[in-house]
């Protein structure tokens, strides 16, 4: 079984708070028909100031776009990190899903998952 995932956007009560949540595969996104899905995640080190830049980032088919982030200091916790390395492990044939408190287009990463698998569609030109 092989999977379709477009990238879809919707809010979520999570202990009683409201959060954002984009879903996605990379390569149904890129495959997609309507030249208007996006997906996915980067990490930028600043040198000046000793931190890591941490982004995820998803537009639906209608345009709706959001995206999260996260500024992490070289001593920060291992939490922190963990959530830098789950950006970084980030391929062609990954699903994600990320969510940030609130209901605005931004907001700082609280939740990422990134599945890698044969189930998501590659991406293609």
């Amino acid at each position: 079984m092989k999977l379709t995932n477009e990238v879809t956007i919707f809010g979520v009560l999570k202990n009683g708070f409201p959060f954002t949540e984009a879903k996605g595969s990379v390569g149904s996104a890129r495959a997609s028909g309507d030249l208007q899905q996006f997906i996915g995640c980067q990490t930028t080190f600043e040198l000046n100031n000793a931190s890591v830049h941490g982004i995820c980032w998803a537009r639906t088919a209608d345009g709706r776009e959001v995206r999260c982030d996260k500024w992490v200091s070289a001593s920060s916790a291992f939490v922190d990190q963990q959530m830098l390395d789950t950006m970084r492990s980030v391929n062609p044939t990954s699903l994600i899903t990320f969510s940030y408190q609130g209901l605005d287009t931004v907001g700082t990463c609280q939740t990422l998952s990134v599945e890698n698998g044969s189930l998501y569609r590659p991406t293609s030109p």
